[in-house]
């Protein structure tokens, strides 16, 4: 795949890769819903990684050095966050180093892969939770959870793994309530905690997927953020594992 608006290579996979430089060169929602070039099928995937590619392609610099700043970016917040929670400044430095320096790097950035922009934004996500557990009475949580529900959104439309964020989430939820339940405090106010800290940001997280869902109906006539959510796709899937094989001896 050679497409010259980019300065990292992607592999020959029209359902990956070349689909979400190609989907990134049309703004994701300004593509039109049918056979593309480079053999690009027509698909509805997650748009956030699209969405990025064609918002670092406008500065004009290197996909590659983009990725590695965002991600050093994150692991500095990350620790930073780590380091006002209470924990050494040792074990700051040290996690810093060890997750900037992951090996994984060095190769899936070379790549066009989601995974790239999906640590680094999953690095501002912990950091934001870890952040709002810290300031649950700072003056200016609301926009603390503001900035962390964006973060989780925005990871909730990189990938499809969203199991995994509702779990950690809500892990963050429950640390949440061992934390209130042992402070002494009107049952009022540790509801104001509740609507800022854990309900402000899942609500964040429900709108932009409303939007998306929304956006993607109006443009391709699909209410989903992803066409493998869509019960068509899982009818089609259910179809093909009710298919018996021939079962002959392979000699």
């Amino acid at each position: 795949c050679a497409l010259p608006i980019y300065e990292i290579p992607c592999l020959g996979s029209p359902f990956d890769d070349i689909w979400y430089l190609q989907s990134a060169n049309d703004w994701y929602w300004l593509r039109a819903y049918n056979e593309l070039p480079f053999g690009t099928p027509p698909y509805v995937r997650l748009p956030a990684y699209p969405l990025y590619l064609a918002v670092v392609n406008l500065t004009g610099i290197p996909l590659r050095i983009i990725n590695e700043l965002l991600f050093i970016f994150g692991a500095f917040v990350f620790a930073w966050v780590l380091i006002k929670a209470g924990q050494s400044r040792a074990l700051g430095i040290l996690l810093f180093t060890v997750i900037v320096f992951h090996p994984a790097s060095f190769i899936v950035n070379n790549l066009a892969y989601p995974d790239t922009f999906y640590a680094s934004v999953l690095l501002f996500c912990l950091a934001g939770l870890i952040l709002l557990l810290l300031k649950r009475d700072d003056p200016y949580r609301r926009w603390y959870a503001l900035g962390t529900g964006i973060a989780l959104a925005l990871l909730w439309h990189i990938r499809q793994e969203n199991i995994i964020i509702s779990g950690f989430f809500a892990c963050y939820a429950l640390i949440w309530y061992l934390h209130v339940r042992s402070e002494r405090q009107s049952r009022r106010n540790k509801l104001r905690q509740f609507m800022v800290l854990v309900a402000a940001p899942f609500a964040v997280i429900i709108l932009v997927s409303l939007v998306v869902k929304t956006v993607n109906y109006a443009r391709f006539g699909v209410f989903s953020g992803d066409a493998m959510f869509t019960s068509d796709f899982e009818a089609a899937s259910k179809s093909l594992m009710r298919i018996t094989p021939d079962r002959k001896s392979v000699v």
